[in-house]
Order: structure tokens, then sequence, then C-alpha cells
């Protein structure tokens, strides 16, 4: 059989077209940078509801909350005022270390895995160390999963535990004669609102900021976070074996065991991977182009890129210049095979 190349010049412009887009890319700054770039989303309402209550929360916190601090500044000459803002500083602590968590998570999943493999060959010890986090990703998910948790859980506690009496006290007093059902129902505001005043703060300091600083540095964040998390892997073994056994009885039913992380991608996924990198200026027009051909070259039928034996046409080995000459006038092909007696025997 025959390709079916029917072009006007023998010279093929690939390489110099791939040539001139290294160029290109190289002398043009990309639309966004990062390994996730452009994938950031609006708020949808449900979201900026979520956020506007919290919002409340801590206004309301602004309100009575010096009032809280010096009543309690005043009981106890002074010591439970001080008692009160070592909880506060606890609860930014735990905070803090909740964006740790979420910051390796992030930096972790997303590092580049050529990369790290390049580093353990220059025999770089963090990088192997990431390595070894990666070949396991269940567990080293698990571990970050099971500490963000904890750490969660503390925050709330220690956050209500040491901020809602105060200011269930401060709101008493404040709202007594203008908002007499927020006085009565004192507690259970202040209660509500040290929550969603916490889980604010979680979620600016503890999550957004520390995930979109590790999703444009996750190689550097993934180095440096291996070690204490490697370390914390150790300690959280029991912890992470049955949080991990519990997870597989209730997944197995619906088919599989718990995991964190896809094994592939599916087709429609890589397309939908290489139209958004070329939306970024990641690849060029053009290489999203051949990359989207890659995929349809499975569902091409050999008559379309190939000609019939009966069809061929070709030129004797012995046949004359101006014979050759005819041949590729009338076929219109550029290239012809050569053959030598048969047309099965191709030079």
């Amino acid at each position: 059989m025959q390709n079916n190349d029917s072009g006007s010049s023998d010279r093929d412009p690939l390489p110099e077209r791939r040539r001139a887009l290294r160029r290109r890319r190289a002398a043009r700054t990309p639309r966004d940078a990062g390994p996730h770039a452009g994938t950031g989303r609006v708020l949808g309402a449900p979201a900026l509801l979520w956020l506007g209550a919290a919002g409340a929360a801590a206004g309301l916190l602004l309100a009575a909350g010096p009032t809280a601090l010096a009543q309690d500044a005043a009981a106890g000459q002074g010591e439970a005022g001080r008692s009160l803002w070592r909880d506060l500083a606890v609860v930014l602590v735990l905070i803090l270390i909740n964006g740790l968590f979420a910051m390796a998570e992030v930096a972790l999943v997303s590092v580049r895995r050529s990369r790290i493999d390049q580093l353990v060959e220059e025999g770089n010890r963090s990088a192997r160390l990431v390595a070894a986090l990666l070949a396991d990703p269940t567990r080293m998910l698990s571990t970050l999963q099971v500490g963000v948790t904890l750490v969660g859980l503390f925050t709330a506690g220690a956050a209500t535990e040491s901020a809602a009496p105060p200011l269930a006290s401060a709101l008493r007093e404040t709202f007594a004669q203008t908002a007499p059902f927020i006085a009565h129902n004192a507690r259970s505001i202040a209660f509500v609102t040290v929550i969603l005043a916490a889980a604010l703060l979680t979620l600016v300091i503890g999550e957004i900021t520390p995930k979109s600083i590790a999703i444009r540095h996750p190689e550097k964040i993934a180095l440096v976070a291996a070690w204490p998390d490697r370390w914390i892997q150790t300690i959280t073994t029991p912890i992470v074996a049955l949080v991990t056994f519990l997870s597989n009885l209730v997944v197995r039913p619906f088919g599989g065991t718990a995991a964190f992380h896809s094994t592939a991608m599916s087709e429609d996924e890589l397309r939908i991977l290489v139209e958004q990198s070329e939306e970024h200026g990641v690849i060029e027009t053009e290489e999203k182009e051949w990359i989207h051909k890659v995929f349809d070259f499975g569902d091409t039928v050999v008559g379309e890129v190939m000609t019939p034996r009966l069809d061929i046409t070709a030129v004797e080995a012995d046949a004359t210049v101006d014979d050759f000459i005819r041949l590729v006038t009338a076929s219109g092909h550029s290239r012809l095979p050569v053959y030598d007696d048969d047309l099965d025997n191709i030079i």
C-alpha cells in the first residue's frame, strides 16, 4: 500500500514549524503562570451567603468583643483576660497549622513527578523523600486529611471554650435594653458567632491563602513539607490505618477501596486539559491540533491514509527520467515507490 501524499514539495515543513513554535514560546510570557493557571472560579451564591454569615459573625465579635475582653480583664485582677488572650493565640496557631497541612497537600499533589525524578537523579535528599511519599499517595493524603480534621476539631473546641462564654456575657450586657432577643439567646448566638468567625479565619488563613501559595510554588513547598509530613505520617500510622480500614468498609460495597487519587485520566479529561493549556498560552494552537490528531488517529480507517495495492502508482527501477516525470505528473504525487521486477519487491 502507498501513502496518499499529494503535496507539491518534497521538503517536510513539520520540523521547521516546531522550531518556530519553540522560538515563539520562549519569547512570550504565558497569559497565566503556574501549573493550575486559570482554574480559579467565581464564588457561587451559596459560598457568598456563607461568607456573608461569617462576616456578620465577625462584625458581631467586633461590636461585643471589646466589652467581653474588658470584663474578662477586670475579673480576677486581669488573670482571666490574659488567659483569654492566650487561648485566642492558641486558636490562631492551630489555624496556621491547618494552613501548613493544606499547603503541603496541594504542593505534593501538584508537583511535577518528572521534576522530582530529575532531582532524585541529581542526589537531592528531599526529592527522594517526596518520591517516597508520592509512591503511596493514599497513605500520604490520608495522613494530611487526618491532620486537617484533628486540627479543625481542636480549633473549634478551643475557640468556643475560650471566646464563647465572655462573648455571651458581653452580648447580654450590650443588648439588654436595645435588643432583648439577642440578650435572651446570648449563649447560643455567642456559640454560633465564634464558630462562624473561626471558620472564616480558617477558610482565609488556613485554606485559601496557603493553597494559593502552594499552587504557585509546588516544587519548593513540596521539598520542604516532605520532612514534617513523613514524621507526622510515622506517628499517626495507627490512626491512619484505622481510618483507611473503616473507609474501605464503607467504600467496598460500591466497588474498589478508599483512594484519594485517580489512577489515570480519561481521553475526554486529557482533551479538556489540552484545550485549557491552549487557552492560557501554555501550548500553541498548532500543538493543540497535533495532540487532538493523536487521539483521532485510533479512529482513522486505513483506507483514508493508505492506497490499495491495485491502485498504487509505482515506478520500475530501470525506468527513464522521462517515464518517471510522466508518472508523477499523471498521479499527482510528489513521491513514488520504486520496485525491482515485482511490486512486492520495493527498493
